[in-house]
């Protein structure tokens, strides 16, 4: 976790101003990686409350909104790197 903090924290000084939806997914994801660092500080394990079920039919495994951060964060990312193709081109040119 403090690893990928770190991570975050230092490609995060690097996005351009003009990259709102890439700054605020990092922001996201690292939230929400914290959020389960301190549950796991403070408890010693994560703490999952939200369920979601229909009877006996469907159980959709139990999670937290820290989980919920990062899965969101990520979806973020994902339509961040849609959305801006040109960085694409980039990576060819460094690659020649």
């Amino acid at each position: 976790a403090v690893a990928a903090v770190v991570f975050i924290l230092l490609y995060g000084a690097r996005v351009p101003a003009g990259r709102t939806l890439l700054r605020a997914a990092l922001a996201v994801v690292m939230g929400g990686i914290l959020g389960n660092f301190i549950d796991r500080i403070r408890h010693g394990f994560v703490v999952d409350f939200i369920e979601f079920h229909i009877r006996d039919i469907f159980h959709w495994p139990t999670f937290n909104v820290a989980d919920s951060a990062i899965t969101i964060g990520i979806a973020m990312l994902l339509i961040d790197a849609v959305k801006n193709p040109e960085l694409e081109g980039e990576l060819e040119k460094q690659q020649e």
